[in-house]
């Protein structure tokens, strides 16, 4: 296997450090799920884009208030590998991960459960397990499932699929929301400020 970690960082280059030292959260999902409209309801700084060798990958922004950093990115790209893994390298040190949801795009559920198992377990490509996808373990996730109207339904078909994935087997917590309108960003957002502190102040004795 090739030394993908060294041609990742050939490949990125010098990155700028976040201004803040603040948690990072990763915001992840299939095209058009609305997680650029979510950062602009969570960042009080400037929702910025960000490229990998000249392409978009994604965009970054913070939140003084929640003292948080983001970086929203897509998964299932059909892309090079060492883009793919590129982009990876932004976001799999992060805090907490959000997955951001489509309902109204019901044949991608099944691509976006696949892309789940990739951030958990890794995918295998070129006849061996890759790596480079998996987030850390232990963080919490917070799936949102994003209704594209103005109004938030509590109970939907995608939710009951997704909340019955076998994936779903760490600290999670399931929620609905409108990126129209912003309702039920806020609640989902102090759930998972709380569950990003708890694990912080868990790691200090460990560390010490």
């Amino acid at each position: 296997m090739f030394n993908l970690i060294s041609r990742v960082r050939t490949f990125l280059g010098d990155q700028p450090a976040s201004p803040h030292p603040w948690p990072k959260v990763a915001i992840l999902g299939l095209p058009d799920a609305g997680k650029r409209a979510l950062l602009q309801h969570l960042s009080d700084t400037p929702v910025d884009p960000i490229t990998v060798a000249g392409c978009h990958a994604g965009w970054t922004s913070s939140s003084h208030a929640l003292g948080l950093n983001f970086i929203a990115a897509d998964v299932g790209l059909d892309a090079r590998l060492r883009w793919r893994a590129a982009v990876a390298a932004r976001y799999t040190d992060a805090d907490a991960v959000i997955i951001v949801v489509n309902p109204a795009h019901a044949i991608a559920l099944e691509e976006l459960r696949y892309q789940l198992g990739c951030l958990v377990n890794g995918m295998e490509e070129t006849g061996e397990v890759q790596t480079y996808c998996i987030v850390r373990k232990g963080i919490p996730w917070l799936v949102l499932v994003n209704c594209e109207g103005s109004a938030v339904v509590r109970d939907l078909p995608a939710m009951r699929e997704m909340q019955g994935s076998r994936l779903m087997v760490w600290d999670w917590m399931f929620r609905s929301i409108s990126t129209m309108t912003g309702e039920g960003v806020e609640g989902s957002m102090l759930w998972l400020k709380k569950k990003i502190r708890v694990n912080a102040e868990r790691r200090l004795p460990a560390e010490n």
